[in-house]
């Protein structure tokens, strides 16, 4: 879901891509009947970003 393409908690990861980006993304996968993964890491304290959240629940929104 990060813009830096990062799997891993680092201090200067990105914001998480566009709602719209990452719906796309999934329809894409989902017409090549593929599996999407939205992978989301912990930050330093071992909880998701608040940012991360929120996005989540806007593409759960879009859904």
């Amino acid at each position: 879901m990060d813009t830096n393409r990062t799997w891993f908690h680092t201090t200067s990861t990105g914001q998480p891509r566009s709602a719209q980006e990452i719906v796309d993304n999934l329809h894409k996968a989902n017409a090549g009947n593929s599996l999407f993964l939205l992978n989301v890491g912990p930050d330093l304290s071992g909880r998701i970003p608040r940012n991360y959240v929120d996005r989540l629940k806007e593409i759960g929104s879009l859904q």
